[in-house]
């Protein structure tokens, strides 16, 4: 477990080096060591011409949680590959939380889940995502 200094850390590292976040809405509201967890306040940029979220967007979401949570491991890398189960509509939906961990920690590749809910607690998406650790490490180490 990160000691709360790293997290804030490791959170300001987030917020400084990631702008493509910033465009999109993502807020990084929690993270810890092989765990990120983010939320994204849903308005029309973000909606598809059915009115729902759009699937890249969520994936998205997935994919940049997810990845934050493999670097807190302490070395970052690019996604290898990801796959993404759309469970529910997202119609109406206000806000959504992503929850991600590494359930794999190897030498070279990290797998992550990552779990995106509406704002009544209900699955909306689920993903599996694999990342290269590059052996570089993050600036916040």
């Amino acid at each position: 477990m990160l000691s709360k200094e790293m997290q804030e850390k490791l959170m300001g590292e987030i917020k400084r080096s990631d702008k493509f976040i910033e465009l999109i809405g993502i807020k990084i509201i929690e993270a810890d060591e092989g765990y990120c967890k983010a939320e994204l306040e849903v308005d029309d940029r973000h909606l598809n011409p059915l009115g729902t979220v759009h699937g890249g967007c969520l994936y998205t979401l997935a994919d940049t949680v997810a990845g934050f949570a493999a670097a807190s491991c302490g070395f970052e890398g690019p996604t290898l590959s990801g796959n993404m189960y759309f469970l529910r509509p997202t119609m109406g939906v206000k806000k959504l939380t992503c929850e991600s961990r590494v359930v794999k920690n190897g030498k070279r590749i990290r797998v992550v889940e990552a779990t995106i809910y509406g704002d009544n607690g209900q699955e909306i998406a689920r993903s599996l995502l694999e990342y290269m650790d590059m052996q570089r490490e993050m600036i916040v180490k």
